[in-house]
């Protein structure tokens, strides 16, 4: 017991140095671990993120070019509005000339 208590400050410096040394072991190895992990995963990922660039930038595309098509399509769309205005007041006129063309043919056979 005199050996301990003689010399318990060398022994708990060594037994400080120790634990000191396991834990910045284990802190060494959990970072190489995790540098491994790391690698790994940027080349798992580097593919998959190119794909995912490509196929955003390819919506984008899409998107754009869908929304030409409805204007495009809104344009038609008031053009044929405009026909159908056109050809409705044509109309009207049109039976508004047969009426006048059957008077004469009305008043000749009476029909």
């Amino acid at each position: 017991m005199e050996f301990l208590a003689d010399n318990i400050v060398w022994m708990l410096s060594v037994l400080w140095l120790i634990i000191v040394a396991a834990a910045f072991l284990y802190a060494v190895l959990a970072a190489l671990s995790l540098w491994r992990s790391l690698k790994a995963a940027k080349a798992n990922i580097g593919p998959v993120a190119a794909e995912v660039s490509v196929s955003a930038r390819m919506a984008q595309e899409g998107a754009a070019g869908i929304e030409a098509r409805q204007q495009a399509l809104s344009e038609a769309s008031d053009d044929l509005k405009r026909k159908v205005d056109s050809l409705t007041i044509a109309g009207r006129h049109a039976g508004q000339v047969a009426t006048a063309l059957r008077y004469p043919v009305r008043f000749l056979t009476g029909l």
